[in-house]
């Protein structure tokens, strides 16, 4: 199984980066990987919390993710004190690979 983000997009600003970094990608690995964006969301959403923080302490990076809100290259993200995974339900789809065709488990 793998995850797949939303192909929705709430601002055109969104998806002009969403094709950006794709193609960024493209150039300088050859191939695109789907979990890409996620790992460069993770980064970004975690820089801009320790910016936010002000500190590199983790705690107070923690509190500053807790508050975010922010649509990244996967989908959107939002974080609270009991919600540690921060994606959306609808920025998400589970897929299943069988006999070489995706399908989606809904």
């Amino acid at each position: 199984m793998s995850l797949n983000g939303s192909t929705l997009t709430s601002i055109a600003g969104s998806a002009l980066a969403r094709r950006d970094f794709m193609y960024r990608y493209l150039q300088e690995y050859g191939e695109y990987h789907g979990f890409a964006p996620y790992a460069a969301d993770a980064l970004e959403l975690v820089a801009a919390a320790a910016r936010l923080a002000d500190s590199l302490d983790r705690g107070r990076i923690r509190a500053f993710l807790e508050t975010q809100v922010v649509e990244g290259m996967a989908g959107w993200y939002a974080f609270s004190p009991s919600r540690h995974g921060g994606m959306e339900a609808d920025s998400l789809a589970v897929f299943v690979v069988s006999q070489g065709a995706w399908t989606r488990i809904s």
